[in-house]
């Protein structure tokens, strides 16, 4: 028994090391469903060793050993694993996201007000189909006004229902970012802790470690992230190519609140300058979405290109733009896009209806100059396409309106489908000659959808004395003078009085080609729903379009969503294999684990007794 007493100390190496195996394998299996834990292993190493006589020529080193003691409690991860499944977890959100905002919407189109506005569309049509057999019938045109009513009223429904859900994306986001700033300062903090328990190298802090490794999971839900862990067990992450957490602190993503939407954007605040309005964008909405770009991970930057950055218009749709820069924009929004989508459908059907009422035609006129009712003298001229209104009123103030470029509803296709729309080149007048009289027979022509701020024509007078009733157009600087969703309403003039409506020619005699034409312009296919349409449509067909259009992006993004779901479990599952405790192995561990201690404590018996036979023998 070399070195006196040395066999004992490897004895009671060999307890205490299998009592520490057994008390970590047993915390495994104490662990077994809890979320997030990462199994721990027992690392064996060599005791102190003695060296009894070096190495020679004729013979080897001799040593003896003091037994085994734990090198360490380690955690068992794969780094690669972990990166792999972060990724495709990130991925996976965004599209999951994106194909939740699309099902949603699809529900407003489909089964809540989406089918009450469809049938609203058909039933206005059946009953300018009703007008076309007796315009003159006081209940065919009071059926008109009462469709038209149900109409409006389901349009601004439908839009109002996708403005509220922009609204909540918005808080989403909003909700969204708090978790990330929050997810970074309590990471920072656990690598702080992590730091202060392994500085020492006595022991491993396996219980922060798992929170921490299930915070940054839940971190690249949100983002693109990246992490590097130096030797002291402090992970460095990065969220979207920006340091996220550093050295000395979490860094804070703020929120930039748009004044006219109310939308947020996220922006680094320690990158950006308020006082001189300079941001650091977080997240690069700009770039193609791609998974060749890594632009496709993470749920806020779903919600914020679903959620888009304005209320979509019609303008959106059809942008003048030479890049198509306002359609690539709402390309990007699937709420935009079906905003907007709708709103060119219903200004067709308004421009449509009130171009029948009150037809309009080229001036063929650069200048019109005029005296107002007032008395007041008032200009309208034409250059390049746009229209510029100049009045003085009785107190020398001058008003000065420009008028958007738009299409006009000119060029007679033929008697039956009425006309078609293109670019006007000179000042709109009131289409006198083929005009329509109410009951009262007066002029202009009333128009069944009237703007809430702009009347459809101005009168002028003339130095000769002729009248003129000139169109006013869509203002650029005042909305509310266009033909849009919650901006227009029945004339309340019609409404109050269905015989006014236009449906008589000028000797008094019922206008029947008129009403055939407006229903007949229901079925003009002319309607393209984006630059990418090929395929012209009419009215009715248009929303099934916009149906149609919404459920293949959803279709597109739940197809991507359950195939990254699916990559990702695969990566789990293979995780778990490395991470997850399996209650077989464990036991078999344990049940070595326990064989080991039983054999240390017969070594320990038979030292014990060999010791006191030496002693008593001795005596």
């Amino acid at each position: 028994m070399a070195n006196g007493f040395g066999s004992l100390y490897v004895g009671s190496s060999g307890l205490r090391g299998a009592q520490n195996a057994i008390n970590t394998t047993a915390n495994n299996l104490a662990n077994l469903n809890t979320v997030g834990y990462v199994r721990e292993q027992v690392i064996f190493a060599d005791e102190t060793y003695n060296r009894i006589k070096d190495v020679t020529t004729r013979t080897n080193m001799q040593q003896n050993g003091l037994g085994v003691s734990i090198g360490d409690v380690v955690h068992i991860r794969d780094i690669f694993l972990d990166k792999a499944y972060r990724l495709e977890e990130g991925r996976s959100s965004f599209y999951n996201t994106s194909y939740e905002v699309v099902e949603q919407v699809e529900d407003f189109l489909q089964e809540l007000n989406g089918m009450e506005f469809k049938e609203s569309i058909q039933e206005l049509w059946q009953s300018f189909q009703e007008y076309e057999k007796e315009p003159e019938n006081s209940t065919n045109q009071n059926l008109v006004i009462e469709k038209t009513e149900l109409f409006l009223t389901r349009c601004d429904s439908l839009y109002s229902d996708l403005i509220s859900y922009q609204d909540n994306l918005n808080e989403q986001i909003k909700d969204s970012i708090d978790n990330i700033n929050k997810l970074a300062r309590d990471i920072y903090k656990l690598n702080s802790e992590i730091q202060k328990v392994e500085s020492a190298k006595l022991e491993t802090a396996m219980t922060v470690r798992d929170i921490r490794d299930a915070k940054i999971d839940e971190l690249a839900t949100y983002g693109k992230i990246r992490v590097e862990e130096d030797a002291t067990g402090f992970a460095f992450i990065t969220f979207e190519n920006i340091e996220l957490v550093g050295t000395d602190r979490a860094y804070e993503i703020e929120l930039r609140k748009d004044d006219h939407t109310g939308f947020y954007t996220p922006y680094w605040k320690h990158l950006s300058d308020k006082r001189v309005g300079r941001y650091q964008d977080v997240f690069n909405l700009d770039a193609v979405i791609s998974p060749e770009y890594d632009s496709d991970i993470g749920k806020v930057k779903a919600l914020m290109l679903s959620r888009g950055s304005e209320y979509g218009t019609d303008e959106y749709l059809n942008g003048d733009d030479n890049d198509g820069t306002p359609y690539k924009e709402l390309k990007k929004s699937s709420i935009m896009e079906v905003q907007s989508e709708i709103s060119v459908l219903f200004r067709k059907i308004v421009l449509t209806v009130n171009n029948h009422f009150s037809p309009l035609k080229e001036s063929n006129l650069d200048t019109i100059t005029g005296t107002l009712d007032d008395g007041t003298t008032a200009t309208f001229t034409y250059d390049n396409g746009t229209v510029t209104y100049n009045h003085i009123d009785k107190n020398g103030n001058e008003d000065i309106f420009v008028f958007k470029d738009e299409d006009a509803y000119l060029d007679r296709v033929d008697g039956k489908v009425g006309k078609t729309y293109r670019k006007a080149n000179s000042i709109l007048i009131l289409d006198e000659e083929n005009a329509s009289y109410g009951i009262d027979n007066e002029l202009p022509p009333r128009e069944l959808f009237v703007r809430y701020g702009s009347d459809r024509y101005t009168k002028l007078t003339a130095a000769d004395g002729k009248v003129y009733y000139v169109y006013n157009g869509e203002r650029v600087d005042n909305p509310s003078t266009h033909y849009s969703l919650s901006r227009v309403e029945v004339n309340a003039e019609i409404r109050n009085k269905a015989g006014l409506m236009p449906c008589y020619t000028k000797n008094g005699a019922v206008n029947r080609d008129l009403s055939a034409q407006l229903a007949q312009a229901w079925e003009v296919k002319d309607m393209i729903i984006g630059p990418d349409d090929t395929i012209p449509c009419n009215i009715s067909a248009f929303y099934d379009k916009i149906v149609g259009r919404t459920a293949n992006r959803g279709s597109a993004y739940h197809s991507a969503g359950l195939t990254l779901e699916r990559s990702a479990a695969a990566l789990d599952k293979k995780r778990q294999e490395v991470i997850g405790v399996s209650s077989d192995e464990e036991l078999t561990k344990m049940i070595k684990y326990q064989s080991a201690y039983n054999a240390s404590s017969r070594f320990m018996s038979v030292i014990s007794e060999m010791t006191e036979l030496i002693v008593t023998q001795l005596r």
